[in-house]
């Protein structure tokens, strides 16, 4: 198994339940912005997601969709 955060594909330690990759993983967060006369800028606002957030794995062959808290869990290692 992976352990690096460049081995798994993201620094959060994710990995697809179905095809075991990690460079592919989105996640539906929410994000704070500011409202401008030229459109939003969230430029200083954290992402926050949690367990019942949408996930899904972009990658073409796989496209599993479902729950952060179905993904796959592995300790990142420097």
């Amino acid at each position: 198994m992976p352990n690096t955060a460049q081995e798994i594909g993201n620094s959060h330690g994710y990995l697809c339940p179905k095809c075991k990759s990690g460079e592919h993983i989105r996640i539906a967060a929410t994000v704070w912005a500011s409202l401008l006369p030229e459109g939003t800028d969230n430029s200083d606002s954290d992402t926050e997601w949690d367990e019942t957030s949408a996930a899904q794995c972009t990658d073409y062959q796989c496209l599993w969709c479902g729950k952060v808290s179905e993904l796959l869990t592995v300790e990142v290692t420097e």
